[in-house]
């Protein structure tokens, strides 16, 4: 359903709005949208066509976090395309499943992003990262992208 070809993003303070689209043959066009909300916090959202319920951050554990980049993730929420709310399971280790009486109805997912990553000690490297320069952001998707892996 989605293939991230993009290994990373960076932004500066000031862009207020980033659009990335994927869509290959075979697969379901996903639009990601990346707003800067205050400080270090983003809103992410993510619309899409296809989907299995089940929505995953690339997690590593790291120290200096309880759940690795879900630490960093929160207010993660589905919209139906009537834009109603609908609230997903989180089941740990950077996974939420969306409950399967309301899987046909949701559209697109958003959260919040806390780009502070670089407060943890990764033991893989800069691969999971989100952190702020002087006057811009650095993203590695793998630290800010939920994505339906299947």
């Amino acid at each position: 359903m989605l293939k991230i070809s993009t290994a990373m993003l960076a932004m500066t303070m000031g862009m207020a709005q980033a659009d990335a689209q994927e869509g290959m043959c075979g697969t379901s066009p996903i639009a990601y949208t990346v707003r800067h909300v205050e400080d270090n916090r983003f809103q992410i959202e993510a619309s899409f066509t296809d989907h299995n319920g089940v929505f995953d951050v690339g997690w590593r554990v790291a120290e200096g976090t309880q759940d690795g980049q879900a630490d960093f993730i929160s207010d993660l929420h589905a919209l139906t395309a009537c834009g109603e709310r609908v609230e997903l399971y989180y089941q740990g280790y950077g996974t939420w499943n969306v409950p399967e009486a309301r899987r046909d109805d949701v559209v697109r997912i958003q959260y919040e992003l806390e780009a502070d990553h670089d407060r943890a000690v990764w033991n893989i490297g800069k691969e999971e990262i989100a952190y702020r320069f002087d006057d811009g952001f650095y993203f590695v998707g793998s630290a800010v992208i939920v994505a339906d892996y299947s």
